[in-house]
């Protein structure tokens, strides 16, 4: 996207705003706009639905079928790598105050969690009860994958490659394999994030 080789600009537009990834704290709300104010933390979403297909109808925007969604500093929409944003309440989420420094992680942890609980659902037509899962990676997507399946008492065998040894010399050790099974992650797990960006409710 960076290099402009995927993305598409809004309509009318020669220019693409990255960003999808975001954590915002509200200036200013519309006259129309009931239940939230100025101050608040939120989150947006990154998908629109396509206002068509029978997923998107009942909220389910990330299995669209008929591929005429919207993204977020993807496809046909502003990201959110700007000074200001305006969205709509309804794609909204409000963060209590506590989480600000790590709601930005929200976002990919959603992907993670929704990839976890379908490879779990699809699963169910067998008697499957895996103790150990393989992570490929260790990027950010690795690193909270590995995590939230360590809260749900399996095992992480991750490669032990890269950014593994950085994070193994820093004492991360919730999120590494160990001998012991449904282990909780300890409180060594930590992350930091401090740019925030302006939302305007509308």
């Amino acid at each position: 996207i960076a290099d402009g080789l995927f993305g598409e600009a809004p309509a009318g537009d020669r220019h693409l705003i990255i960003g999808h990834e975001n954590v915002g704290v509200i200036e200013d709300v519309g006259r129309r706009v009931r239940g939230w104010r100025r101050g608040q933390i939120v989150v947006a979403t990154v998908r629109r639905p396509c206002g068509r297909c029978f997923n998107c109808g009942r909220g389910e925007n990330d299995m669209c079928t008929s591929g005429l969604f919207s993204e977020r500093g993807i496809r046909r929409r502003h990201g959110y790598m700007a000074q200001y944003y305006a969205e709509s309440p309804a794609f909204l989420h409000r963060i209590p105050k506590a989480l600000a420094n790590v709601a930005v992680l929200l976002e990919p942890l959603s992907i993670v969690e929704k990839g976890i609980d379908h490879s779990f659902r699809l699963q169910r037509r067998f008697l499957w009860k895996p103790r150990t899962a393989v992570v490929l990676g260790a990027g950010p997507i690795g690193l909270l994958a590995a995590a939230v399946l360590r809260i749900r008492g399996r095992s992480t065998c991750p490669p032990r490659i890269g950014r593994w040894r950085i994070f193994r010399r820093r004492s991360i050790r919730s999120i590494l394999p160990s001998k012991r099974r449904g282990c909780r992650p300890s409180r060594s797990a930590r992350c930091r994030f401090s740019v925030r960006t302006a939302c305007c409710a509308c």
